[in-house]
């Protein structure tokens, strides 16, 4: 999970669980987390849960997925970095994103 100042995050590779393709065979896959902007919020991830959608993205049941694909877009966490825009959550907060 990201931890560490602002000016460090853009080097910090997390990981997510991926498929390659329809047949949803998961792995875990590092990727890196762009850089917070101003109006960005970064949090440690405790939690995340795979909906009806996102299991349909996995499966490409709408032909639009595009591979590797990282479902799971309902998280809840604490929030490590905000941005100078940021005014309704602070560091330390937790927080549910869906």
């Amino acid at each position: 999970c990201v931890s560490g100042p602002l000016a460090d995050l853009s080097k910090m590779a997390d990981i997510c669980l991926s498929t390659r393709d329809p047949r949803c065979c998961f792995e875990a896959m590092p990727f890196n987390r762009h850089s917070p902007g101003e109006s960005d919020v970064t949090l440690d991830v405790s939690y995340c849960g795979v909906c009806h959608s996102d299991v349909h993205t996995a499966k490409n049941d709408l032909m639009h997925t595009v591979y590797p694909v990282c479902p799971g877009h309902e998280i809840a966490g604490v929030v490590t970095a905000v941005g100078a825009k940021v005014s309704k959550v602070k560091i330390g907060d937790h927080v549910g994103v869906g």
